[in-house]
């Protein structure tokens, strides 16, 4: 008997171009699997249901706000969610200028496959949606220059992800509000006083609560 994986072809990459995108309604049956995956980046930006995607180390789940980033040549296999049964989606291949790169750091959950987890209440992640649908409009428009207009869209939506982005806040974050930050991390379900977090990074309480709002704009 095959391998369920065996049994499913390798789905053909878009044309290569500076950037394809489209909108996805999806059901149960939506499969897509790329092995050596594509000569280009892919972003899907998950708006509704679930996505499965696969991982070396298992599966994970992408819901509503939820960014995946494929670098090129990672492998590629991921799919409606079977238990959510529907999946909504806004995706882009695309090959990033040079000064886009640094905004691509997201977190890895597998090789070459990066996960970025928008907050639902954070005031640019509505925004950031609007931009990518905007990209996906531009690539369909028949307007001049619609691919640099659709580019831009997506690179405006790259900049509010880094906004959300913890590789990019932690690289600029003070030293002890990140050891502070990781204090928090670990003892996440614990009641701690801020007086607390202040001596696991060797600073006063005044001190910290006022670096703590410069670097984060959280009290």
């Amino acid at each position: 008997m095959l391998n369920p994986q065996q049994e499913i072809e390798e789905t053909p990459a878009p044309p290569f171009a500076q950037i394809t995108s489209g909108y996805f309604r999806e059901g149960r049956g939506y499969h897509t699997r790329r092995p050596h995956g594509t000569q280009d980046w892919l972003l899907i930006l998950t708006l509704g249901g679930a996505g499965r995607f696969q991982g070396a180390e298992g599966d994970f789940i992408a819901r509503e706000n939820e960014v995946t980033l494929y670098r090129p040549g990672a492998f590629q296999d991921y799919k409606t969610d079977a238990d959510t049964g529907n999946w909504e989606l806004v995706w882009a291949h695309f090959l990033p200028r040079p000064h886009v790169l640094p905004l691509l750091d997201f977190p890895e959950v597998a090789p070459g496959l990066l996960h970025l987890q928008l907050l639902a209440d954070h005031p640019d992640t509505l925004r950031l949606t609007e931009r990518l649908k905007a990209m996906q409009r531009y690539s369909l428009s028949a307007v001049a220059r619609r691919e640099e207009f659709a580019l831009n869209a997506l690179e405006e939506a790259l900049l509010l992800c880094d906004l959300q982005n913890p590789n990019a806040l932690q690289s600029r974050l003070d030293p002890r509000i990140r050891q502070a930050m990781e204090f928090l991390s670990v003892l996440l379900h614990e009641t701690l006083t801020m007086q607390s977090v202040a001596d696991s990074c060797a600073m006063s309480l005044s001190r910290f609560g006022h670096l703590f709002r410069e670097q984060t704009g959280e009290t």
